[in-house]
């Protein structure tokens, strides 16, 4: 049985490259434990054997040879994927596509703006959160909890979702599904614990705080972010609006135009614009034009 395995090792080693092909569905690492899979039975069989067998020393050695390669070819379609971001950022006019609303307001800019971000490059939730974690919001190796400021440090693989979590800044439970739960313009670090408190609680001041982290508060049923972030989460909420033709309540878009105004678009934001651009192919219009919120009375 054991000299059977061997031979259809080596004469369908070729079935090899094709379970590696499969593999990126789950990333290098994936790859990484196929092999290590293979070289365990391998060594299985080679002590059945006697130990020091060529012909499984020569598996070994291809199957390493066809991991190396697979693994180079991921890292090249990464870098082909990020160049073609590159040159579809660099062609596309997001200045021209705005001089065409300069003079638009309320529902006539909403179907604009719509069409404008609408049909965006969809990653995936999976992909979407290793972009946020390992790219976007990620500096100098450290991330950081948008709502208490905590942060951690050396981050060069994804971090237990129990410790640091994704915020989707429209909650899931209220519309945020299918392609909008991996739409980044929403999506931010969060510590667990406050991602866990915020909820599906809506935006606004909070008078008595039940809970309190870092500038962020909890309390008579509203969640109020800390004074850094509030632009960014109304500028978000606005733009989901938009994307998604979902409505905002009276008593959150008041509070939310308000943190517009008292937090304006920063140099971050528009860097981080800039990153989400590269990967979905659409940008925040409200983060490019703050100006547009004031032409929309209603979202």
């Amino acid at each position: 049985m054991r000299v059977t395995f061997i031979i259809l090792l080596l004469v369908g080693s070729l079935t090899v490259p094709n379970l590696l092909a499969k593999a990126p569905e789950s990333g290098d690492a994936e790859k990484l434990r196929l092999q290590q899979s293979i070289e365990n039975l391998l060594n299985q069989v080679d002590e059945e054997l006697g130990g020091n067998n060529s012909r499984i020393s020569l598996i070994r050695k291809k199957l390493s040879e066809l991991v190396s390669i697979s693994l180079e070819q991921s890292q090249y379609n990464e870098e082909a994927a990020e160049g073609r971001a590159n040159r579809e950022e660099q062609s596309f006019d997001y200045e021209n596509e705005y001089a065409g609303m300069a003079d638009l307001e309320e529902e006539a800019l909403v179907r604009a703006l719509h069409d404008l971000v609408d049909h965006h490059h969809d990653l995936g939730y999976k992909s979407a959160r290793k972009a946020l974690f390992l790219d976007i919001d990620n500096f100098g190796k450290t991330i950081e909890c948008v709502y208490t400021g905590r942060q951690m440090h050396n981050i060069t693989s994804m971090p237990n979702p129990n410790n640091m979590n994704t915020e989707h800044t429209w909650p899931q439970s209220q519309g945020a599904t299918g392609t909008a739960k991996s739409d980044l313009h929403h999506l931010f670090i969060t510590d667990s614990k406050a991602n866990s408190r915020r909820s599906s609680h809506p935006f606004g001041w909070v008078q008595s705080a039940t809970w309190e982290q870092g500038g962020s508060k909890l309390g008579g049923r509203k969640f109020q972010p800390r004074e850094c972030h509030r632009g960014n989460v109304a500028r978000a909420i606005f733009y989901f609006s938009v994307r998604y033709n979902k409505s905002v309540s009276r008593a959150q878009e008041d509070a939310l135009r308000q943190w517009h105004k008292d937090d304006p678009v920063d140099e971050a934001e528009l860097a981080r614009n800039a990153a989400v651009f590269k990967y979905q192919r659409n940008r925040n219009p409200f983060v490019d034009h703050p100006e547009f919120v004031d032409k929309i009375t209603d979202f």
